[in-house]
């Protein structure tokens, strides 16, 4: 399951017809033709994975955050464990904690914007914060306005593990790691505790790289791509 943040800006020259405008002068177009109009959706939804495309999104207010709109991508609905969102929030929003009662657990990425979380430390892009289950004192403050990427899941505890930290970082801080076999610079936000029941990793690929070996997960994955090739996914 995954998505890609595209920008596509068409310039038309001086006295180039609009799309309608082709239309209106022809009525022997193909079927074909019709199917980049505003109506007409790129998006595919099939057993072992999604293709929701930005004409698909439907926006409502993000679940425990109410004051922030967001689009969900994925959800429990669709065969995943986790549901995750792509949000949006003007900047002055505040919200606090995780927005949940019970054991729910949310991460978010920043991907444009900022947002000031606890003690006042600024997540720019490639800032994220995890928030564990029940965690309510921690306050995030939308400082301009800023796009996100939002992922929420039940938490599964393990024998013997109390339930993780807070954790507000960027991802220029972790250490890279170069996997065998493979050319794409990882990095892995989250500590490798046994509390923390999932991770996030930060993929960065150059140009014309590829993997080199088709994963295979138990769990689903998401992949997004962001700035310059990087690539977070869900594990």
């Amino acid at each position: 399951l995954g998505f890609a943040i595209i920008r596509q800006t068409t310039v038309l020259a001086e006295g180039d017809a609009t799309v309608y405008e082709q239309i209106r002068a022809s009525r022997s177009r193909s079927s074909s033709f019709f199917s980049s109009l505003p109506g007409a959706t790129r998006s595919v939804v099939r057993d072992n994975y999604a293709l929701v495309t930005p004409e698909s999104h439907v926006y409502a207010d993000l679940p425990g955050w109410p004051r922030i709109t967001a689009a969900c991508l994925i959800s429990p609905a669709m065969g995943s464990h986790f549901s995750m969102y792509l949000a949006f929030s003007s900047s002055g929003v505040e919200v606090k904690g995780s927005g949940f009662s019970q054991d729910i657990e949310r991460f978010i990425y920043v991907v444009e914007g900022e947002v000031v979380g606890p003690n006042k430390k600024l997540l720019s892009p490639g800032g994220f914060a995890y928030i564990p289950v029940r965690e309510s004192d921690a306050i995030f403050l939308i400082k301009a306005n800023s796009i996100f990427l939002v992922y929420d899941r039940q938490y599964q505890s393990m024998a013997g593990e109390s339930v993780p930290p807070l954790v507000v970082d960027h991802q220029d801080n972790i250490e890279v790691e170069v996997p065998d076999g493979e050319v794409f610079r990882l990095r892995r936000l989250l500590p490798k505790s046994k509390s923390f029941d999932f991770n996030i990793h930060v993929m960065d690929f150059d140009p014309g790289e590829f993997l080199n070996v088709r994963g295979s997960l138990q769990s689903a994955r998401v992949a997004a791509s962001l700035r310059h090739g990087s690539v977070p996914a869900w594990r």
